[in-house]
């Protein structure tokens, strides 16, 4: 096997892996998928980072209520329904990469502050 057929096998394989089939008729790119999943975890994250350090919090802050130390882990999936909702009728009259990019850098300099 020379290089050029090596080379033809590659292309044609990423080929295949660029559209990937939806279930229906339709395909999506493969890179949008990536997208999608990423944005899911993003909104997933904040929870995600504290809870394996809940029981140490509780030493860490010993001021700390117990219902506020287990409110880190749910307060920021609670907080994002409301702009899930708000986002979903602004996509009907603002472009939705807009408002995705101000909606990402509206969660990114929340969780700064």
């Amino acid at each position: 096997m020379n290089l050029k057929e090596i080379n033809d096998r590659i292309r044609k394989k990423s080929a295949e892996l660029r559209d990937v089939p939806t279930g229906r008729a339709a395909t999506l790119p493969l890179i949008a998928l990536i997208a999608i999943y990423s944005l899911s975890v993003v909104t997933s994250l904040p929870g995600l980072a504290v809870s394996p350090i809940l029981g140490d919090l509780e030493t860490v802050f010993p001021h700390a209520s117990q219902l506020e130390i287990q409110m880190l882990a749910s307060l920021p999936s609670l907080v994002i329904i409301p702009f899930v909702l708000i986002a979903g009728k602004l996509s009907l009259n603002v472009d939705k990469k807009k408002l995705m990019i101000w909606g990402l850098s509206l969660f990114f300099a929340s969780s700064v502050i």
